[in-house]
């Protein structure tokens, strides 16, 4: 079955991405590295006073991508239900999805503290 991504949802990763990786790298490097030097941290403090022309970017763009994870699972979730025979590979990449949606929610729950 050759199935392909719609070209809205193409576009959707395409934009996100850039401004994804540099929130999530950020993030990463306050809540890893930053805390394992100088002890615990107010966690998007320096990200926000110290990138504000970049941070409205990033965020929206982190908001898109999670918005994208969803459209996409749902998307996967159709095919799976039209073909009838949930093949291996699906199931595979659906539980890749799951994880990148529970990982792509763990910053935000960092920053509700």
């Amino acid at each position: 079955m050759n199935v392909n991504t719609p070209k809205g949802l193409n576009i959707l990763l395409i934009m996100s991405l850039p401004g994804t990786i540099l929130f999530l790298g950020r993030m990463i490097y306050e809540c890893i590295y930053l805390t394992y030097k100088n002890g615990p941290q107010m966690i998007g403090f320096s990200l926000i006073h110290n990138h504000e022309i970049l941070f409205p970017f990033m965020v929206v763009s982190f908001l898109a991508s999670i918005i994208w994870t969803i459209l996409y699972l749902v998307w996967l979730i159709t095919i799976l239900l039209k073909n009838n025979r949930p093949k291996r590979l699906w199931i595979f990449i659906f539980t890749v999805f799951v994880l990148t949606l529970t990982l792509l929610l763990e910053p935000i729950s960092t920053l509700l503290y």
